[in-house]
């Protein structure tokens, strides 16, 4: 019964949209994969064997199907940028405060990394009118179709807020153009669990950012419940984690063979499989003092967790722990000194 009541919502449209938009309200953060129907299961390298659940996959990444549909990106309305405001107001309006506690510093020449459409940097031009404000984003990601789409969207977007503050760059984080301590602030979000080579990342960013300045940068860790994003989520909890490359491989060409060319590169280049204490680490070394890295740990997702589940992710990656599975929003905030 639940797995019909699924897939009726799913396919249609105005109830996955309503679907999609309750789970983010509610912030999806545990399911009860006991009553879901087992369909099948699947043997890893190592001998674990583990149950797929019919209907998880639409759980974890609901309205996972439109990625696959091959959409074109339409012209942002008004209404739709009225609502997306809504949503970044609250990323916005939550940085600029934490900052406010930690210093009173005015940042005058501020970049976005990983823009889109640059909506979180039109907001923060249009709240910071004195400052330059400056938004990054690469562009291989898309198609020709789509780039023309997002960049008339990110104008149309600028016009509304009437900023004239902001300027867009095609840039990448780990070979950034940009001089020595050009900015005092850095900031980006859902992005850095993007970047492949986190480590050249931050020691660009360390670059970049001016003595005495700041970065704000939250993310969706490889490691957290839904960290394998829309291409990657499997069918039984932290299966991209816990699956090799060849094992992942395996499992696509059995069950999702359609989808394996846009999966399988997904999952090996746009995903960086950094730990917590990893991520530490290049931080760190990078020459960044961390004010504080913040962990929205979900401990009702301990239910989705089997008796395997760790050690199956360790036996990949041995310095991941159970914060890293309970954290599916984490907040790095540094400071070059």
């Amino acid at each position: 019964m639940i797995q019909k009541a699924i897939k009726f919502i799913l396919s249609n449209r105005a109830l996955r949209k309503k679907a999609v938009e309750l789970l983010k309200k509610l912030n999806a953060s545990a399911f009860e994969t006991s009553k879901l129907i087992k369909f099948d299961s699947f043997k890893d390298e190592f001998g674990n064997v583990v149950d797929l659940k019919e209907g998880l996959r639409s759980m974890i990444k609901p309205g996972w199907q439109s990625t696959f549909e091959n959409k074109p990106i339409k012209k942002i309305r008004q209404k739709d940028i009225i609502d997306k405001n809504k949503d970044v107001s609250d990323f916005v309006n939550t940085m600029i405060l934490t900052l406010s506690k930690i210093t009173n510093h005015k940042f005058n020449n501020v970049l976005e990394i990983g823009s889109y459409d640059t909506f979180k940097a039109t907001s923060v031009a249009n709240k910071w009118p004195d400052s330059k404000v400056v938004s990054g984003d690469v562009d291989y990601y898309y198609d020709d179709d789509q780039i023309d789409q997002i960049r008339e969207n990110r104008k149309i977007i600028q016009s509304y807020f009437g900023v004239n503050n902001l300027s867009f760059d095609i840039h990448d984080i780990t070979n950034s153009q940009y001089s020595d301590n050009q900015f005092e602030l850095t900031f980006s979000a859902d992005v850095l669990e993007h970047v492949p080579n986190i480590e050249r990342c931050f020691q660009e960013l360390y670059r970049i950012t001016r003595t005495g300045g700041f970065g704000y940068h939250v993310y969706n860790p490889f490691f957290s419940y839904n960290g394998g994003h829309t291409y990657a989520t499997l069918d039984f909890p932290w299966g991209h984690a816990s699956l090799s490359d060849n094992d992942f491989e395996k499992y696509l060409k059995k069950y999702r063979p359609n989808e394996f060319d846009k999966a399988r590169d997904f999952y090996i280049k746009s995903l960086n499989r950094c730990t917590l204490i990893e991520m530490e680490t290049h931080i760190k070394n990078a020459g960044f003092h961390i004010h504080s890295i913040l962990k929205e740990t979900k401990f009702n997702q301990l239910k989705m967790i089997s008796s395997y589940t760790l050690s199956m992710v360790q036996k990949l990656y041995p310095l991941a722990t159970i914060d890293d599975l309970l954290s599916p929003i984490v907040t790095v905030i540094i400071q070059k000194k």
